[in-house]
């Protein structure tokens, strides 16, 4: 079973050649299962997912998915010798490069200890190429449904084998395909080289971010509560925003305030959108894969910007560029476009970098195991954006998970960006 990786596939795929480019999930357990009964949960889904199955090969600048020779998923136990012990095993994961020839293209540990059977941290790590945020709240609800029914000696879901899926520009609409998509790239990149020239302008004089190709991811994990959260979802909905837009919008002026003394400016942020339901025909959230869009895109910050005048051009301009097809446009020059800043090492791809996929819809409770949280986190790398989240919301609270670069930032003024983005979300 093998087939040739698409543009975007290929373009996660170099960025990891590059340096690690991972995506990791965190499930905080009670009543957590035996590890045995989490090493055959994985062995299953491995068996009825193509890609957990899968290695990557190069043939000549081609780069194709292999099930052949892929070894099996193993487990990985290691002592839960403190509370947080899984904060550290995520910057591992994160700053750790898949071999992506044996593969396989995931791995899994499991925080455990014997001296306290009852809590436990999932810690699944995967090529970014071979998920994405759907793909992931799928793994974990199956992973979770498994270790439950091995437990109790039940009979197992129905979960049969699926096909390996074609890459997501093979089920772009027909606008996006053949002439068609070669006119919309040509009218797309004239458009984009005079933003550039323009950003560049704009930014003479102001910060120039470092680029150490030595730095490390940092993790900080953020929590609004559930109250909060209520108040933020009832206030995007009077003011017709999304939640994606006020996210993104509190991290610019958090960022802005920060990093560049409160200037006026363009900001550069990447917002990411689910392709599934676009599609032609939809792709189903059972089937694992990278079907989504990464957009980049400009907006002016001013200094002392109001957050809602913001959030509303952020939606505004997210909107504007989802109608006129940019959604599946930037995935279609993203491997060359990460060819590009690879090669050239003198420039950050952005500022900020936000993904928000909305509700992370997996149950509270499988049998005796109770989630007590989730996290998830992607990795940064030195040409990438100064500090990005990925967002969801669980149990009714928003849950922000940070990542940002040693080499951009310490610790403290990591935290009073976060604190800042949480003071603005909580008050608006």
């Amino acid at each position: 079973m093998n087939r040739k990786l698409g543009i975007f596939e290929t373009a996660q795929t170099i960025s990891g050649e590059y340096l690690p480019f991972n995506a990791v999930a965190v499930l905080r357990l009670a009543g957590s299962p035996e590890p045995e009964l989490v090493q055959r949960s994985l062995l299953a889904l491995q068996d009825r997912h193509p890609m957990l199955k899968m290695r990557i090969r190069k043939y000549k600048s081609r780069y194709l998915f292999d099930s052949e020779g892929a070894p099996e998923i193993r487990l990985s136990v290691q002592n839960r010798d403190e509370e947080d012990r899984w904060q550290s095993a995520c910057e591992e994961e994160l700053n750790e490069k898949f071999v992506i020839d044996p593969g396989p293209l995931f791995r899994c540990r499991y925080l455990y200890s014997d001296r306290s059977p009852g809590e436990a941290d999932i810690v699944l790590t995967f090529h970014h190429a071979i998920i994405d945020a759907t793909s992931i709240e799928c793994l974990s609800r199956e992973l979770l449904t498994l270790c439950d029914s091995f437990r109790v000696g039940a009979p197992l879901p129905n979960y049969a084998p699926l096909p390996l899926l074609k890459p997501e520009e093979d089920y772009f609409p027909a606008a996006f395909k053949g002439f068609s998509r070669k006119t919309r790239i040509m009218r797309f990149m004239s458009k984009a080289m005079g933003e550039e020239m323009g950003y560049r302008r704009n930014m003479r004089g102001k910060r120039k971010p470092p680029i150490h190709e030595k730095a490390r991811c940092r993790i900080l994990p953020l929590q609004l509560s559930p109250e909060h959260t209520d108040k933020l979802v009832r206030q995007s909905r009077r003011q017709k925003v999304t939640l994606n837009s006020c996210l993104s919008a509190a991290m610019m002026v958090s960022v802005v305030r920060n990093l560049y003394d409160n200037q006026d400016l363009p900001v550069r942020y990447f917002i990411f959108a689910d392709l599934r339901p676009y599609l032609k025909p939809p792709v189903e959230g059972n089937n694992l894969g990278s079907f989504h869009a990464m957009m980049r895109l400009s907006i002016p910050v001013s200094r002392d910007q109001d957050f809602w005048d913001l959030a509303r051009r952020v939606n505004q301009q997210v909107y504007m560029a989802s109608k006129t097809g940019e959604k599946f446009i930037q995935p279609l020059l993203s491997t060359k476009m990460m060819r590009m800043f690879i090669r050239l090492k003198n420039i950050r791809m952005g500022t900020t970098a936000l993904s928000y996929p909305g509700v992370f819809n997996i149950e509270p409770v499988y049998g005796e195991t109770k989630v007590r949280a989730v996290h998830g986190f992607v990795s940064n790398f030195p040409i990438g954006p100064e500090f990005t989240a990925t967002a969801r919301i669980f149990d009714r609270a928003l849950w922000l998970d940070c990542v940002y670069l040693d080499s951009d930032m310490d610790r403290s003024k990591a935290r009073s960006i976060a604190d800042e983005m949480l003071a603005i979300l909580q008050t608006g």
